[in-house]
C-alpha cells in the first residue's frame, strides 16, 4: 500500500493533506481510519470501506485529472482482504 496509497494518504500527500484525514502510511493510521469512520472492519473485509473502494475501482485515484487511475491487481486486493478477515494484526 505504500506505493499506491500513501502517495495521497500519507504525511507527504500530493494533495497537501491526506483526503478525509485518512493516512495509510502505517498500521496505527490504517486502524484509526478517516475523519468520519474506520476503513477496516476487523474480521469482515466485505464491510470494510477500504476493500469496497479498492474492489470498485474508486481507489487508488489517478495522479492527475488527465491520467486514468490504475487499480490494484486483484491478488493484492485479495491479500488485504485476507489480512482483514484474519484479524488485521500488526504484522
Amino acid at each position: 500500500m505504500q506505493g499506491k496509497c500513501a502517495f495521497c494518504h500519507g504525511p507527504n500527500s500530493v494533495a497537501g493533506a491526506p483526503p478525509n484525514g485518512l493516512e495509510l502510511d502505517n498500521y496505527d493510521n490504517v486502524m484509526r481510519g478517516s475523519n468520519f469512520f474506520p476503513v477496516v472492519q476487523v474480521g469482515n473485509p466485505e464491510a470494510s470501506t477500504l476493500i469496497l473502494l479498492l474492489r470498485s475501482g474508486g481507489m487508488p485515484a489517478s495522479a492527475s485529472p488527465d491520467t486514468p487511475s490504475v487499480p490494484l491487481p486483484e491478488e493484492q486486493i485479495n491479500l488485504i482482504a485476507r489480512w482483514i478477515e484474519q484479524g488485521a494484526e500488526n504484522n
